[in-house]
This record gives structure tokens, sequence and C-alpha cells, in this order.
């Protein structure tokens, strides 16, 4: 029993011990913790604590603090002045018996009691900080996703606009190709009208009228003496009455007649050109072609005329060519 009684006595002063170190500045870092880690969470541990403070500062004023810690208490940050004044102020009026009434001592709160304070108060602190920086957090990404959509607005607006324009183009392109189609359309049904109007023209010359008395006509028989193997080999004149309003020109084809039929073309000498007419075949037993045209559409100079042999599967033949000089 007196054992355990002794080993008690030595664990609580060598727990007053830690806590004098502690209070004096004199504690090791990890000891140091290990106090502060037991005051915030052991209440009997923290009253202890605060009484032994108290009386470290009851012994400074009266002069009973031990030499080996009057330095140490000093230069401690733990101890409040205001408190060993106070407590000084106390000790000077209890021995001079002049207190009339007892004196209450206003609270005072160590530095033990502003840590535990601290502790208390600190979850709260750390909750406040904590909003607001994600209030600030949120106020930056809130900021810049406004910039981003911004961003995107004036890229959008941009593609609207080159869109906006690339379709006015388009248009403008389209409303061109339109006007162009229509005005070639309109030129090949100019150019169509004109050449059906061209070919019923040819079509009257080629199949002009029966003359009406015998004057109007005018035969040339195209001969041998026509060509330039002819006998004499010189141009033939042929001279075209005042009364002539048609010329027929007969054609021999006996020696051609392996052609399925005969194209005859006259142009003026150098020329393009002024008749041409295909898929002849000669009528009766004469084995000729007859081509007849208007007097007025040959006028004075030389002209020639081209007989052409015609087949199915081949090219046109050239056979003769007939020239003659009409004269006035």
């Amino acid at each position: 029993m007196d054992r355990c009684n002794q080993n008690n006595v030595t664990d609580s002063d060598e727990q007053e011990a830690v806590m004098v170190r502690y209070l004096l500045g004199q504690s090791p870092e990890e000891e140091r913790s290990q106090v502060e880690e037991r005051y915030f969470s052991d209440t009997g541990y923290f009253d202890q604590l605060l009484a032994l403070e108290d009386s470290l500062i009851d012994d400074f004023v009266g002069g009973r603090m031990p030499a080996d810690q009057l330095s140490a208490f000093k230069n401690s940050e733990l101890i409040r002045q205001d408190d060993i004044r106070f407590s000084r102020a106390l000790f000077q009026a209890a021995t001079k018996k002049k207190l009339d009434q007892p004196v209450l001592r206003p609270e005072r709160r160590s530095p033990l009691a502003l840590r535990l304070l601290f502790a208390q108060t600190r979850p709260f602190l750390l909750a406040v900080s904590i909003a607001t920086l994600v209030l600030f957090v949120l106020s930056i990404v809130l900021l810049l996703r406004n910039k981003t959509l911004q961003n995107r607005l004036s890229e959008t607006e941009a593609q609207l606009g080159t869109l906006e324009q690339e379709k006015e183009a388009a248009e403008l392109e389209t409303s061109r190709a339109l006007s162009q189609s229509e005005s070639s359309a309109r030129e090949l049904e100019i150019e169509h009208q004109r050449r059906i109007d061209a070919e019923s023209l040819l079509q009257r010359q080629e199949r002009p009228e029966s003359p009406n008395r015998s004057s109007d006509l005018m035969t040339i028989v195209l001969s041998a003496a026509f060509t330039s193997r002819g006998a004499t080999g010189a141009t033939r004149e042929v001279r075209i009455s005042a009364n002539a309003r048609w010329l027929r020109f007969e054609i021999p084809v006996k020696a051609y007649g392996v052609y399925e039929s005969y194209r005859v073309s006259i142009n003026l000498a150098g020329q393009r050109a002024l008749f041409e007419r295909g898929s002849l075949k000669p009528t009766g037993v004469s084995h000729k072609l007859t081509v007849t045209v208007p007097a007025t559409s040959l006028r004075l100079g030389d002209y020639i005329v081209t007989l052409y042999g015609e087949g199915s599967d081949t090219a046109p033949a050239e056979l003769e060519e007939y020239s003659f000089r009409i004269t006035g």
C-alpha cells in the first residue's frame, strides 16, 4: 500500500515538473506537444495547469521562487504580466493589512485559456476560411466560364457573318449563272430559228416552182467541155439572158453508177459554197442529175460545180469538177 502511494506521489511530482517546465518554456519540442495535446483534451489536466501557473506567479511575487526557476520565469512568454502585477499588488496589500474588504479578483484568461478558446473556435474559423476560399474559386471559375462563353459567342457570330457572306456570294453567282443560261438559251433559240429559216429558204431554192413560161428557165448542160480535162481546157463562158429567172444544171452520172446517191455543190471560185444539195439520184433513163437554182443567186464571175459520190458506209468522194464563167 505504501509502495503504491509512493508511486502515485512520484507520478504526480513528475507530472508537475513537466507542467513547470512547460510554463517556464524549458520543455523540449516533443514534451511541449504532448502537454498541449493533453490540456486540449483533458479538462482536469488543464485546470491543474492553470492552478500551477497561479502558484508560480504567487511564488515569484512573494519571493519564494527558487533561483533556478527565476530566470526562466522572467523570460517565459506563457506568464501574463498583468497577472503578475495583480498578484504583486494583492500580496503587498495583504502584508500591510490595508484591505477593508475582500478583493474580488477579476476573471483573467491565461495564455492556456486563450489557446483553448482558439482551439474551440478554430473549426469555425477554418470552415469560414474554406467557405470564403470556395466562393472565391467559384467566382473565378464563373468568370472564366463567362469569358469562354463570350469568346465562343463572338466566334459563332463571326462564323455566321462569314456564312451569310458566302450565301450572298453563292446566290449572286447562281443568279448570274441562271441569267447567263437564260441568255444562252435565247441565243440558241434565235440561232435555231435562223437555221430553220435558212433551211426553209434553201428548200425553196432547191425546189423552185415550175416556171410559168419557158423563157423563165435557162438550162446549162455540164459536159466534158466544162471540165479541166475538156478538149480546149479553157473555161466555158455562159451568158444568161435578161429574162431568165431559173438556171437548171444537168450533170451526167452514167459513168458513176456504182454510188447510191450524189451530192452537188456550187461555189464562187475561191469562196464558200453558195449552193449544196445531197442525196440526189438521176431521173429517167438519161442518167443525169438535175439541179435548179434562182438565176439571181449567181452573179457575174467564175464558178465551180463539184460532183460527189455518196455511200452509206463511206465518206463522199469527189468525182468531177465543172468550171464556167457567167458573163453579162
